[in-house]
């Protein structure tokens, strides 16, 4: 009675909320109107999934990384408490494994780029255990290394992850990754809105890859000194439509040491 009593306090504390319905047949998860249960105001946004892998790309501060916590968290919910923060979820069965906001641990003298192998190796594993469906959440994959290795190294992995009864939600800033797993991913961004007072975000998810950019543009309206924002605008103007062909024509990403 104890915890019926807490379940009911929690529903009547919620703007709305749902029961959610499972269909067991493959690994899928939709989603109409979900929220972050912590988070007030929230923009609530939908998400069916028609691939096994999404992949999300976004403008820094889109909303991008919450959107995929806010999924795996309302997978708990419904699978635990059978309480659901959005007007609709229907789903398999899912055993959700994050790998979000991880660290290096100076104690351990694992950095931070080790501790990504450590958190995406756990993962690997576990699609060779069990005969349930596996939902990985991922954040920014790889980040941790220099950008041509970490774009190989993730496409591997996530074409890896993909197999079986396994399903995929990663985030990502690079947007060559979308590009390289299509279709076996559906895609989706996050975008920043242009306004007379600078950037806006609408926190709405859509369909698609980003096709903006928006990091040197913050810097700028964060108040940084004009030299710094016209040496990296520079930079991007004469390096934006280089391909990172060493990367793409070749499966083998090594760095040559010698």
């Amino acid at each position: 009675m104890d915890s019926y009593q807490s379940l009911a306090s929690y529903r009547a504390g919620l703007k709305y909320y749902c029961i959610p319905e499972f269909d067991n047949s493959h690994p899928h998860i939709g989603l109409e109107k979900a929220f972050h249960p912590l988070l007030d105001p929230c923009q609530p946004n939908s998400l069916v999934s028609e691939t096994k892998g999404i992949i999300i790309t976004g403008s820094n501060m889109s909303g991008k990384t919450t959107f995929i916590r806010t999924v795996a968290i309302n997978a708990i919910l419904a699978q635990t408490i059978c309480t659901v923060c959005a007007s609709k979820y229907r789903s398999s069965f899912l055993t959700v494994h994050t790998a979000i906001g991880i660290q290096d641990d100076l104690l351990a003298g694992n950095s931070y780029y080790k501790a990504e192998i450590d958190a995406i190796q756990y993962f690997v594993q576990q699609t060779k255990h069990g005969a349930g469906f596996n939902l990985f959440v991922i954040d920014e994959l790889f980040k941790g290394t220099n950008t041509m290795e970490r774009v190989a190294a993730a496409k591997g992995v996530l074409e890896y992850l993909i197999k079986g009864r396994n399903m995929v939600l990663v985030s990502t800033h690079d947007l060559e990754l979308p590009e390289l797993l299509h279709p076996a991913y559906g895609q989706y961004h996050f975008q920043e809105l242009v306004g007379a007072d600078g950037y806006l975000f609408d926190y709405k998810i859509k369909h698609g890859t980003l096709k903006t950019r928006n990091a040197i543009r913050l810097l700028e309206v964060s108040g940084f000194p004009e030299e710094i924002i016209k040496s990296a605008n520079g930079y991007l103007d004469a390096t934006v439509n280089a391909p990172l062909k060493p990367m793409l024509e070749s499966n083998d990403a090594r760095t040559d040491l010698n």
